[in-house]
């Protein structure tokens, strides 16, 4: 007998556990194929054994059971997603002394971003420190720089190749969102 208190000690409060989080306690509405005990009638049905105790009658009604198994949904529903898509963002760029045209690029955190550069009249550069961009651009040829906005904030490009007496002022910048 004290073995089983014992055991008691140990299920009784794990048996309650599972009742609340099965929804037997606490209102939350029952799963299909459950049992469902009606509550108490006041008449009663029958006497127990010279106690003067009576039982109420209790109907049960059983759910009916589902419809879909669960092999039968992961064959119906489409896998999710394991990562955000990102876009793919491109970007025309044009270089000239002293100014880029846009001068201001937007785009999203996880935007993949293409741009295609080209110089107008003399060779210039195409420079971002906080994604290692570092490319010279070549007079009327295309360069194609490529890379994830990985960061977050605002980032200067600039020249980065000597271009004239107006270089050091030739900027622009990238924002992230």
């Amino acid at each position: 007998m004290n073995r089983i208190k014992k055991h008691l000690v140990f299920i009784a409060p794990a048996l309650l556990l599972l009742a609340f989080s099965s929804g037997c306690i606490g209102g939350a509405p029952p799963t299909p194929g459950t049992t469902l005990s009606a509550p108490p009638t006041t008449a009663p049905s029958e006497q127990v054994g010279g106690s003067g105790t009576t039982l109420p009658e209790v109907s049960t009604t059983t759910l009916p059971a589902p419809e879909t198994t669960l092999a039968g949904l992961a064959t119906t529903l489409p896998a999710l997603p394991t990562t955000v898509a990102s876009a793919l963002r491109e970007i025309r760029l044009t270089a000239k002394q002293f100014s880029y045209e846009p001068s201001t690029i937007r785009v999203h955190v996880g935007d993949k971003v293409r741009i295609t550069a080209s110089s107008l009249d003399v060779p210039h550069g195409f420079a971002i420190n906080e994604y290692g961009i570092d490319q010279q651009l070549e007079a009327g040829k295309d360069t194609v720089i490529e890379f994830t906005a990985d960061k977050a904030g605002t980032f200067t490009f600039y020249c980065n190749v000597p271009c004239g007496s107006g270089h050091r002022s030739m900027k622009g910048a990238l924002i992230v969102e």
